[in-house]
């Protein structure tokens, strides 16, 4: 078999040829919560402008699909602009289940879960 590599024009670069996520992600997760990028940007922010993003229970229209997926992205990105534009915009995890009709035990389970997560260091 001919070996094409030596043939092709390729650039240099530090990039592993291999993603080895499942080596390389808990050494992101650490430098992540070392560097706590979210709580700086919540403590520099703590006296601009309160912005909001009223959030909906999540699966309020039935099964997750691709749209639930983009309208969190797209939510994601408007709280992050706005935290960038020097706004407090610490909605991000909004979870307005409660006082929802629809809501049931299991959906205010996950939020009180997540509060609590979110209370933990």
């Amino acid at each position: 078999m001919a070996d094409y590599k030596n043939t092709m024009n390729l650039p240099t670069t530090e990039f592993p040829m291999r993603a080895s996520l499942s080596q390389r992600e808990p050494r992101w997760l650490v430098k992540w919560h070392r560097l706590d990028v979210y709580g700086t940007a919540l403590e520099r922010r703590a006296g601009g402008p309160p912005f909001i993003l009223h959030d909906g229970p999540p699966y309020a229209n039935g099964h997750i699909h691709m749209g639930t997926a983009y309208n969190k992205v797209l939510k994601d990105l408007v709280v992050k602009y706005k935290t960038m534009r020097g706004f407090l915009a610490a909605g991000a995890r909004l979870c307005v289940a409660d006082g929802y009709a629809g809501a049931t035990a299991a959906l205010l389970a996950v939020c009180e879960r997540l509060r609590r997560q979110d209370r933990e260091p």
